[in-house]
């Protein structure tokens, strides 16, 4: 498929160093608080850094010898050895059980409950226009059932929440696309985060504009691996700019009907057109009810263009 036309948004010499498929990714991120120029100086005050440095010291993935075992509360617990991972005791020496605590809040307008507050409670700096936040502390005891089963085929809503769960490996049961994906990425590349190598793997990551998969990272890369500004020396960035699993050629099973953020359509005023995967059978045309806002000032600089459907990402 032909090239779209441009997004008009110019690319600097250190932007033009990245991987055409990372640009827009960097530009979708920054473009509401910095112009060109702008792009080029976070760019260039990331050079020499890396975004692991300040991770804790690496953690081995492995197999380990780990269980899932079933507690009398209907939730499964991670035991690594004779260790439940939960409860830093062994298996079999608590007879009383293991005191688990879980911190729940909530928002509440009075008529409808949220885990978070929607963005209209939100005021100046960031503070709630009504207090209307509750919380709770809950304790309970865990005793084992005896029945035990591999983690990776406890669903994660039947996983304890208690101090573990970035522990769990993926969860490879199910007949739904995303998990035949997972399974397929586990095969080819192993149980390790694919960015940093210090977790399990256990979520699919896609582009956010062509729909690709990436690969399967960690929850922590996942939040955060699209921040990455580094061009090289850093491992998100080495797996940013040659995704493991762009060969596989795999697209992302997205709903076509997620609704955007205030900010998301803020980004697509500036770009003048919606670079978001929609699905893969949503339509790839700009969209025509979006205004477009004149790009920043630049000089006779390349621009960013659209992602194509023969480009790699």
């Amino acid at each position: 498929m032909a090239e779209v036309s441009s997004v008009g948004f110019p690319v600097g010499p250190l932007l033009g160093q990245m991987p055409e498929h990372r640009r827009l990714s960097v530009v979708w991120q920054l473009i509401l608080d910095h112009d060109a120029d702008g792009i080029e100086r976070a760019i260039r005050d990331q050079l020499g850094t890396s975004c692991l440095t300040d991770v804790a010291e690496p953690w081995e993935v492995v197999d380990f010898d780990l269980l899932a075992v079933e507690g009398d509360d209907g939730r499964y617990h991670l035991q690594r050895g004779t260790t439940l991972v939960c409860g830093g005791v062994r298996r079999g020496k608590n007879p009383a059980g293991v005191v688990h605590k879980q911190w729940c809040s909530w928002w509440s307008d009075g008529n409808q409950y949220r885990i978070q507050p929607p963005s209209w409670a939100w005021g100046e700096a960031m503070v709630l226009t009504a207090d209307r936040r509750g919380d709770r502390t809950v304790s309970w005891r865990v005793h084992p059932t005896g029945k035990v089963t591999t983690p990776d085929l406890v669903p994660p809503r039947r996983r304890c929440p208690e101090g573990a769960h970035l522990q769990w490996p993926a969860h490879v049961a199910g007949t739904k696309r995303l998990a035949q994906i997972r399974r397929r990425l586990l095969a080819e590349f192993g149980t390790a985060c694919q960015a940093c190598h210090r977790r399990f793997a256990v979520i699919v990551d896609h582009d956010h504009f062509t729909g690709r998969v990436r690969g399967m990272l960690c929850q922590i890369c996942n939040s955060t691996i699209d921040r990455c500004l580094h061009l090289t020396g850093c491992a998100r960035a080495a797996y940013l700019n040659a995704p493991p699993a762009a060969p596989l050629g795999l697209l992302y099973p997205k709903s076509n009907h997620e609704q955007l953020r205030s900010t998301d359509r803020d980004r697509i005023r500036l770009l003048g057109y919606n670079p978001l995967y929609r699905g893969p059978t949503a339509t790839r045309r700009a969209t025509s009810t979006v205004g477009r806002l004149a790009a920043p000032p630049h000089s006779e600089l390349p621009t960013v263009h659209r992602p194509t459907q023969g480009s790699l990402f």
